[in-house]
């Protein structure tokens, strides 16, 4: 009951700030639009998560044990909402665009990395453990 009603306060919390960054104004200046596109990625981001916590609650059952799919599903939202997170905040800085083309490919290739990984997990269920330390490792390289 404790799991459900925390679920419920993150996926509220999610909604709530996704929803502000759509809502917030921004002054329709040019030196304002690589903001408008973090806010916008940024709050597609936290509706993502928010929508997945819905899923969850809605279709899926409460649970002691995490099983491998769940994990495998957790670890790609995380990684998804991480690379999202990233890529606002490369455009929030200003990084120049051949810079951020190299670290969305990075990002990308971190995701695939990690769906090709699972979907190996899933197929061979005797690999579960060793690639959910390898799907760790990349999602702990992605946010350092």
């Amino acid at each position: 009951m404790e799991s459900r009603i925390l679920s419920i306060i993150y996926v509220t919390l999610f909604l709530v700030l996704g929803v502000a960054l759509y809502v917030v104004i921004i002054p329709s200046k040019k030196e304002y639009n690589d903001y408008k596109k973090s806010r916008h990625i940024l709050g597609f981001g936290f509706m993502l998560v928010a929508c997945a916590g819905i899923i969850r609650l809605l279709c899926f059952p409460q649970t002691n044990e995490i099983s491998y799919i769940g994990s495998f599903a957790a670890t790609v939202l995380s990684l998804v909402f991480t690379s999202l997170n990233f890529i606002s905040f490369l455009y929030m800085i200003e990084t120049s665009r051949p810079k951020r083309k190299v670290l969305k490919k990075i990002a990308l290739a971190c995701a695939i990395l990690v769906s090709v990984s699972g979907i190996i997990g899933l197929l061979l269920p005797a690999l579960q453990s060793y690639l959910k330390i390898f799907m760790s490792m990349v999602y702990i390289f992605l946010c350092i």
